[in-house]
């Protein structure tokens, strides 16, 4: 019987690693990271409750998990560990997006690296909610650097929540001001407007869900 098991076992290794099993595996942990956004306790969230409205969160679900993450990885900015990619890096798993690995803002400047991850380039003047913004621009000491925030509505104003270096952690801006920032940062210290905008490929179905969300807020809001 021992024998039949480890059989059993080792088969299904091979068929796991050598097959279709891969998706196997990583289906069931975007699923996880999935429900871990949309159940994670916003009462207990003290940064969800002072930098993003209850009520954005409860439209954008997918924003619980990065800021749960920020919060138990030293609640501040903390470069190569807890900063503005690993933030949005954390938005993409979360929001059902292959992204297992910290990127950098290198990788999310990068047009094909994000189509792979599931974000396509955009136009700036097309932002909506949920996207991906990112620009490069030489730091200090001549090497490229960048940031990235992601898109929210706030009302009916789209804002741009990110892991700030010069704040020292996570706050939330207009778009019309990241967006100027981004602009003067960028081609101030290259010369070029290094600015990119990515948008969900699924944006369709997702804003489908956000509606349903929206409906399901307000009626909950009624109830009560």
């Amino acid at each position: 019987m021992a024998k039949t098991k480890s059989t059993k076992k080792r088969r299904l290794l091979l068929t796991l690693v050598t097959g279709g099993g891969i998706a196997a595996i990583l289906t069931p942990i975007l699923f996880a990271a999935s429900i871990a956004a949309k159940f994670f306790a916003v009462k207990n969230h003290v940064l969800a409750q002072t930098v993003i409205p209850y009520k954005s969160l409860q439209l954008q679900t997918e924003l619980y998990y990065p800021l749960q993450r920020y919060e138990t990885q030293g609640n501040r900015y903390i470069w190569g560990h807890n900063d503005c990619s690993t933030f949005v890096t954390d938005y993409m798993l979360a929001s059902g997006k292959p992204a297992f690995t910290r990127l950098t803002t290198e990788d999310l400047f990068q047009d094909k690296t994000m189509e792979w991850r599931g974000f396509s380039r955009t136009e700036p003047e097309n932002i909506r909610v949920g996207d991906i913004i990112v620009y490069r621009y030489k730091g200090r000491y001549g090497t490229m650097v960048g940031h990235t925030g992601i898109v929210y509505k706030k009302k009916d104003e789209l804002h741009v929540v990110h892991n700030s270096l010069t704040a020292k952690g996570i706050i939330s801006n207009t778009v019309e001001k990241f967006m100027a920032d981004a602009n003067r940062i960028a081609t101030t210290k290259t010369g070029t407007k290094n600015v990119k905008v990515f948008t969900r490929s699924d944006y369709s179905d997702w804003e489908a869900e956000l509606t349903s969300r929206q409906i399901s807020n307000k009626r909950v809001a009624q109830q009560n």
